[in-house]
């Protein structure tokens, strides 16, 4: 595991008086415990132009990323509800992350094993709605009512690249919070991922991949470090093309009832004037790289601020990665949640 060299604070932060004692977190509104109804999906978005982003300045540009060196504790800024915080962005201000930019594949792709077009199945099939937990070391937990199964996914790389992308089916799991769903056959090791949009000649698409069952056991044995650093390399491209589309990412546990607590929550925010990339997350990752320097002393809440780019934007995994384990979780064990960013 990455582990950054502890930086001088002085190097990283600005002065900053004391800070008042925090109020209880405004994101508690939010993180509600309820459980979500399987059947009641996202609405299909509303078809718009997209605001223009800035390009970054190529000058800036460098072959990797500090993250200590990249965000600093915000001062005062309380923590916004996503669900209530209607403040808009000035006509004039948009988005600072630059187009977004898939990572280079590290291997070559193999034979792509999926097909396109309707749920595959037959006369007496029963497909079954599931969250779609997040893809590790080749395999896939998928949340039914009744738990989690895992799958060895036989073309991850089609997988991952629709998860998160925002093209996929989302079920409603609280208000304005979504997950992605799709339709699993286990007698045929069948995954049908919907599409959230219909075609021009109204047709609801998607892509179907095979799975293969697996044990719990033969999933958690297949994970090492190289495989969690590639989930979290992952999850910064997850958190870029998010923001792109103005939502937030919520990073928290699996399955169909959502606890407020643990949980990371990203997104972009602005002061009027410029963006700020944010990663807040509760409770305080005592001890953990990056956020251990200049800890709140009141409150379960903390928040990093930088200024928005593609780089600090992606870093936003690794930031996650650090808090996630203080959680005392496996990766297995979380679920990505998506809904618009009240700040757009």
């Amino acid at each position: 595991m990455f582990q950054p060299d502890p930086p001088e604070p002085a190097d990283l932060f600005e002065p900053q008086s004391q800070p008042e004692p925090r109020p209880e977190p405004s994101s508690e509104s939010v993180y509600r415990r309820r459980r979500a109804a399987p059947v009641r999906h996202e609405p299909e978005p509303a078809r718009h132009a997209e605001p223009a982003s800035p390009q970054p300045d190529p000058s800036q540009a460098q072959p990797g990323f500090d993250a200590e060196r990249l965000f600093r504790p915000e001062p005062s800024a309380e923590p916004r509800d996503p669900a209530s915080d209607d403040t808009p962005a000035p006509a004039d201000e948009a988005s600072s992350a630059s187009l977004f930019e898939p990572a280079d594949e590290a291997t070559p792709r193999r034979a792509v094993r999926t097909r396109r077009g309707r749920p595959p199945g037959s006369a007496g099939d029963v497909l079954q709605t599931v969250l779609v937990g997040l893809p590790l070391a080749g395999y896939l937990p998928l949340w039914q009512e009744d738990g989690v199964t895992f799958w060895r996914m036989t073309d991850p790389d089609a997988v991952r690249s629709r998860l998160g992308a925002g093209i996929g089916s989302r079920s409603e799991i609280d208000e304005r919070r979504y997950r992605e769903a799709a339709m699993l056959s286990p007698s045929r090791g069948t995954l049908f991922m919907m599409n959230r949009t219909r075609d021009e000649t109204g047709h609801l698409g998607g892509t179907s991949t095979q799975l293969e069952p697996a044990t719990r056991e033969e999933a958690y044995a297949a994970v090492d470090d190289k495989a969690v650093s590639e989930l979290y390399a992952w999850l910064g491209e997850v958190v870029l093309a998010s923001v792109r589309r103005g939502e937030f990412v919520a990073v928290e546990s699996g399955g169909w009832e959502i606890p407020m607590r643990p949980v990371v929550l990203i997104m972009l925010r602005t002061d009027g004037r410029d963006w700020h990339s944010v990663v807040e997350t509760s409770p305080i990752p005592e001890g953990a790289p990056v956020w251990r320097d200049q800890q709140p002393v009141d409150g379960d809440t903390q928040v990093l601020a930088s200024p928005a780019t593609d780089q600090t934007i992606r870093a936003s995994g690794l930031l996650t990665r650090f808090a996630v384990a203080t959680w005392g979780m496996h990766p297995f064990q979380l679920g990505l949640s998506f809904g618009p960013n009240p700040t757009l």
